[in-house]
């Protein structure tokens, strides 16, 4: 009973940190950061 809420926990403890991965990943890559010598001047 005890490995099992402790499996319980890890999972949990796992999912927690694979959301946070997940979700900085994806607002690491769709939000890109433009150099400025790449950047327009008239935009």
């Amino acid at each position: 009973m005890k490995r099992r809420v402790l499996r319980l926990i890890a999972a949990g403890i796992a999912g927690l940190a694979s959301l946070f991965v997940l979700t900085g990943s994806l607002y690491y890559f769709n939000n890109p950061k433009i150099p400025a010598e790449l950047r327009r001047k008239d935009a």
